[in-house]
């Protein structure tokens, strides 16, 4: 879902015109004070907030009877996701260009009314904790993995291979207990099938940038009103919005019949092809403006790639909640979200480094790489994909460690005893 363009904005408020917030801040050791403060609570918050909200969602749900209705929640949560962005894109240009404070801008009121929002709907959710199937924390979960897999990883540098032939994490059991090290066994799986992620969440952000600059250089009058660049973004978020419950009620629904995408990774691999094939759209069009010249192509000629990457939307993201939901152990699931949403962030960093180094001089080459580079990465991507083997981890607390966190029981992993061939 692209976003709007405050490339103005940024270098007034961080550098000499840091009024960019009208009769709010105008010094500037005071704006980039305030700046850096807000974006480092904004990460705390977010980064507290997305890995749990989803997780602390499935654990309503006990598996395997209310399969299909925790797969039913995590694309309603996206869909609210989306109905969020929407709205925030539609509504705050508009409360931006309101006079306020004897301005001709608003920005207190765009900053203003979502944090008002976010304390209601807090309060709203904190007060209906007595309905929520609550689980008690276990302890510092990434500490005992790291402990884990540096005295697995020491004791092999220092023995070599064991003998028995054996996982070398197996060396870790003496100390951590068979549950435990089953629970590793998998986490590293799973990290295996994210490396591919980045790629293409720098892509889909990309849209935000390239693609508004791209809309620039298209005409955007529709009869008497004038489409802004950054506003054919919305169009993503809004067949999103329309695509989403007519996949879920029918077109899922029937495709399963035939043994397609019934599984995320399935879901995951035609999401990414749609990606690239909506970078090919987009270079496609580039072309005819090249050919053309600015101005003469309508602003709509970029729905077809806002139609392929809504498609990636659907699919992917919502594939990747679930995936890493439903193959998490019990006590890493809020840890795994984390780590897959770490995925975001690499691949928005990938988006710094490609627009402010300008690689390409040709944005016709470019948008073509980016398609071919999607598809070479799904390409592994299905690949890892045929080679993983579904855990289904069950949706329960897992009970039989001690005050230090150390498991001393049998590996409590419920292996999905299904074919894993076909739930490939």
């Amino acid at each position: 879902m692209a976003s709007e363009d405050h490339s103005n904005l940024v270098p007034r408020v961080l550098g000499r015109q840091c009024d960019a917030v009208p009769g709010v801040v105008a010094n500037t050791r005071l704006a980039w004070a305030t700046t850096c403060v807000g974006l480092f609570l904004i990460g705390v918050g977010t980064g507290g907030i997305k890995p749990c909200v989803s997780s602390f969602g499935g654990d309503q749900f006990v598996l395997p009877q209310q399969q299909r209705q925790l797969e039913q929640f995590f694309s309603i949560f996206y869909f609210i996701i989306n109905a969020g962005g929407s709205l925030a894109i539609l509504v705050t240009p508009m409360m931006r260009v309101r006079p306020c404070l004897g301005e001709d801008t608003c920005y207190p009121l765009c900053f203003g009314t979502p944090a008002l929002l976010m304390v209601f709907f807090c309060s709203v959710f904190v007060a209906g904790r007595p309905l929520y199937a609550m689980k008690d924390p276990e302890g510092n979960v990434l500490l005992r993995v790291a402990r884990c897999v540096g005295g697995a990883g020491w004791r092999r540098l220092r023995h070599g291979p064991r003998p028995d032939g054996g996982h070398w994490l197996d060396a870790a059991v003496p100390r951590w207990g068979d549950a435990l090290v089953a629970d590793v066994k998998v986490l590293l799986s799973l990290l295996v099938m994210a490396v591919p992620l980045p790629v293409f969440w720098a892509l889909f952000d990309m849209q935000g940038s390239r693609w508004t600059f791209q809309a620039r250089q298209l005409d955007g009058q529709v009869g008497s009103w004038l489409v802004q660049p950054d506003q054919i973004g919305l169009s993503g978020g809004v067949m999103v919005l329309i695509m989403l419950p007519m996949f879920e009620a029918w077109l899922h629904p029937w495709l399963a019949r035939f043994g397609v995408l019934v599984t995320p990774l399935q879901r995951m691999s035609v999401g990414g092809l749609m990606a690239a094939a909506a970078y090919v759209c987009a270079a496609v069009l580039e072309m005819q403006v090249q050919q053309q010249g600015a101005g003469q192509i309508h602003i709509f000629w970029q729905l077809p790639q806002y139609f392929f990457i809504a498609l990636a939307d659907i699919w992917f993201a919502i594939a990747v909640l679930e995936f890493g939901y439903k193959e998490a152990p019990v006590s890493m699931k809020s840890s795994i979200t984390a780590l897959f949403l770490l995925t975001t962030a690499v691949g928005d960093i990938i988006v710094i480094v490609i627009t402010s180094s300008e690689v390409f001089s040709d944005r016709v080459v470019e948008f073509f790489t980016y398609a071919s580079l999607m598809a070479v990465v799904m390409c592994v991507f299905m690949f890892l994909a045929w080679r993983y083997k579904y855990v289904g981890q069950p949706n329960r607390p897992v009970k039989g460690a001690d005050d230090d966190g150390v498991r001393k029981d049998a590996a409590v992993t419920k292996t999905d005893t299904r074919d894993p061939q076909k739930n490939r």
